[in-house]
């Protein structure tokens, strides 16, 4: 791992450990240029993991490394000043050194862009540009549908009472990473008249392709590698990239035993190497297997006490707010009891257990990993060891 010189980072925080740099690259490893990944994809690479969940992953001894180098020396953060990050995230922009902070929540949380830049960092010599432009809820067949894909040959329902905006996400991401290399400069002094070398694309999404409308549901799952290898034919052109590598994360949610919808969708993301325009360019990176089910199974005893505690107390809680009920209509009577109910369960001793036995390791839904630090980080080192090999040897 390359070292550097101790950086102040200012932003603190009692709920987990301090954010410290790592030391500065000694003046004979300059380079003239500067290795730069695109990450996009939708909710799980805008990252929604807390950092109090990230302990976990330091806690399996065959994870050591990768904690170690993610926490650095006294158990804090690492601060990497040969790695940036130009990060769009649901439309909120931050940008600077690699860190913690860069997930969807804001500076407490991170996405698998942490390991993965950490371990592009140390694999190259030379500076590292990590663009990161993701969106949650949005799919591939419409929102990044690229230019070159065509009109699909079925129709879009509307999602709600608007009509769907097709690419609005392709047009949104090239627009970022335009923004990003103009800006790069100015934003990154250290990478100032550096040479870019556009290095990767990492895409990691498939979510939403599974609820499609039950119309079209069985044309996007066909066309998810077709429309996908038009998504990199059109990004070559654009940034004129004719051989960029690129590695496909798998929709790892709910591991090896997920339901048939999700292996449905697993084979779709599978098939996108064996497309002709990506042959040796592209690989497919198996996440299923870092599923931890002690988190779910976490989330499942929380749930199924606050089940069982809701079903106890809600009797004698609407028994309680007979009067205060007394000509509400029907609908609000429930809604008023159903917050009573939970707001008194969140006080009982079981509840409060299992919430801190969930938190202590998850921190969001289970369509997000559960927010586990351990989850997102191990993945971002998978796509990264997969970069790894595409860029060494394309075969792979």
């Amino acid at each position: 791992m390359k070292h550097a010189s101790t950086l102040a980072f200012l932003w603190l925080s009692a709920c987990f450990p301090t954010i410290e740099a790592s030391p500065t690259l000694p003046a004979s490893a300059e380079t003239r240029t500067v290795k730069v990944f695109i990450l996009s994809g939708q909710s799980n690479m805008v990252g929604w993991s807390h950092v109090r969940t990230l302990p976990r992953l330091g806690e399996d001894p065959r994870h050591a490394t990768l904690f170690n180098k993610l926490s650095g020396s006294g158990a804090r953060w690492v601060v990497r000043d040969d790695v940036f990050i130009d990060s769009n995230v649901d439309d909120k922009v931050r940008r600077g050194m690699l860190s913690v902070g860069y997930g969807g929540g804001g500076e407490a949380w991170i996405g698998p862009e942490f390991a993965f830049g950490v371990e592009m960092g140390d694999l190259y010599d030379e500076p590292v540009l990590l663009i990161k432009a993701a969106w949650g809820g949005k799919d591939l067949y419409c929102d990044f549908r690229p230019p070159s894909a065509g009109q699909p040959s079925y129709r879009i329902p509307p999602r709600g009472d608007k009509e769907r905006d097709m690419g609005v996400c392709y047009r949104l991401l090239v627009a970022e990473v335009h923004r990003a290399l103009d800006d790069m400069g100015k934003n990154f002094p250290k990478l100032k008249d550096k040479e870019v070398e556009l290095a990767g694309l990492v895409w990691f999404q498939g979510w939403n392709e599974m609820f499609a409308d039950k119309t079209i549901q069985d044309q996007v799952y066909a066309e998810y590698a077709s429309n996908f290898a038009h998504f990199v034919k059109d990004l070559r052109e654009e940034f004129d990239a004719p051989k960029l590598p690129v590695v496909i994360g798998e929709l790892g949610v709910n591991g090896e035993g997920a339901n048939e919808r999700t292996q449905k969708l697993r084979a779709a993301q599978a098939g996108i190497p064996k497309q002709d325009s990506l042959r040796g360019s592209a690989l497919f990176v198996k996440t299923a297997h870092l599923w931890d089910q002690e988190v779910d199974d976490a989330f499942d005893h929380r749930e199924n006490v606050r089940r069982d505690l809701f079903r106890e107390l809600e009797p004698g809680i609407a028994e309680m707010m007979k009067s205060e009920l007394k000509g509400e209509e029907d609908k609000k009577q429930k809604t008023m009891v159903r917050n009573a109910t939970n707001k008194a369960l969140r006080k009982r001793d079981e509840y409060i257990a299992a919430e801190k036995a969930f938190e202590r390791v998850g921190s969001h839904w289970e369509c997000h990993y559960h927010g586990s630090a351990k989850m997102y980080s191990l993945i971002g080192q998978a796509l990264a060891e997969g970069m790894g090999k595409l860029v060494a040897d394309p075969a792979q």
